[in-house]
């Protein structure tokens, strides 16, 4: 297994990236809800309904991924890593 990888191992690894950077946004964004829903008081169903959906989607798309192998568990980490540096550079473009 030391000959180059196919093309459609690329196309897809670079796919799953992309999904990974969106699914990676919805995370960051429903982070965002979540320590907005904090600071009002009396929202801890808002609270609790987002960190389970931002937690178990996490799980369930790295779960998924691994499965795929190791290519894909990474190019799906990276983009989730790569929507990580958007929503932090954002975040401190508002401070």
């Amino acid at each position: 297994m030391s000959g180059p990888l196919p093309i459609a191992t690329i196309a897809l690894a670079l796919a799953v990236a992309a999904g990974g950077m969106v699914l990676g946004l919805g995370y960051f964004f429903a982070l965002r809800r979540t320590v907005d829903a904090l600071l009002d008081e009396g929202r801890t169903v808002t609270v609790a309904g987002l960190t389970v959906l931002r937690i178990g989607g996490a799980v369930l798309l790295l779960t998924v991924l691994a499965q795929l192998g190791p290519l894909m568990l990474l190019s799906g980490f990276a983009g989730f890593l790569g929507a990580r540096l958007i929503a932090t550079r954002r975040a401190r473009r508002a401070e």
